[in-house]
């Protein structure tokens, strides 16, 4: 939400990722470096899972969400419609507004669903 300019002060950052071996291997690599203390190993068998919830504890953050999929996202079309943002040295990025308006509104967490409502007339304007 904040990439896109919303400010939804949850402390938690959710990271989509493609379910693959090749993910795995480089989220164990890169994690550790950001976060400050990663205590689940992600693995080569764990990450390609479907419909995967990766739950990781953060001392900055509430917690750290890797998914492997998204409510009504599919992931390589979402990934061709991604935008970018800066932080610091860091090039991220981040989902389209309008695939995020649909996994909120697709969601079941009451959370989501006053996301997506705040989203709603941002997008009708568009």
């Amino acid at each position: 939400m904040r990439a896109h300019g919303f400010d939804r002060a949850t402390r938690d950052l959710d990271l989509l990722v493609e379910a693959s071996a090749a993910n795995a291997m480089k989220l164990a690599d890169v994690l550790p470096a950001y976060l400050s203390a990663v205590t689940f190993q992600i693995t080569a068998d764990v990450l390609p899972l479907p419909d995967k919830l990766i739950r990781l504890p953060d001392q900055y953050m509430s917690e750290v969400d890797v998914l492997t999929s998204l409510a009504g996202i599919d992931f390589r079309a979402a990934s061709r419609r991604r935008c970018f943002a800066q932080w610091g040295s860091l090039r991220l990025p981040f989902l389209a507004i309008e695939d995020l308006y649909e996994s909120k509104r697709k969601s079941q967490n009451p959370r989501d669903q006053l996301d997506a409502a705040l989203l709603a007339p941002y997008l009708q304007a568009v």
